[in-house]
């Protein structure tokens, strides 16, 4: 799991921003699920939030939803971020290995795009 701190941003995003729309496969499809905490309780920070898998699925439950959840009740808004994996199929197999499917550094360039969509919004926001 990867965390990023990033300072005071408060966003009216979606409910699940797609960061790659025109992606081909459930494997390829990014997605950014925002968390915000609670006017009362919110520090200003923001946290993105990768859940593990291998580069090959995601623990969203685990690993996304529920680190999310943690944060938002503790006054920190949280980002999750659905990143390009190989999928399960690729892992069992060693395709990953070979290079077939999203492989790095699609998940390393999710992130950027996850990073840049959350800085742009913030310019508009302010």
């Amino acid at each position: 799991m990867i965390f990023f701190l990033l300072p005071s941003l408060l966003l009216a995003v979606p409910p699940r921003y797609s960061l790659r729309p025109t992606a081909s496969g459930p494997a390829s499809r990014v997605t950014l699920q925002p968390f915000i905490a609670d006017s009362a309780i919110n520090t200003g920070i923001a946290v993105i939030v990768c859940p593990g898998g291998s580069y090959s699925w995601h623990d969203m439950k685990t690993e996304g939803i529920e680190v999310a959840e943690w944060l938002q009740h503790n006054g920190i808004n949280a980002y999750v971020l659905k990143y390009r994996v190989a999928t399960v199929g690729a892992y069992i197999t060693g395709y990953r290995v070979l290079g077939v499917g999203n492989k790095y550094p699609d998940m390393l360039e999710d992130v950027e795009d996850a990073l840049k969509y959350l800085y742009d919004h913030h310019a508009d926001h302010h």
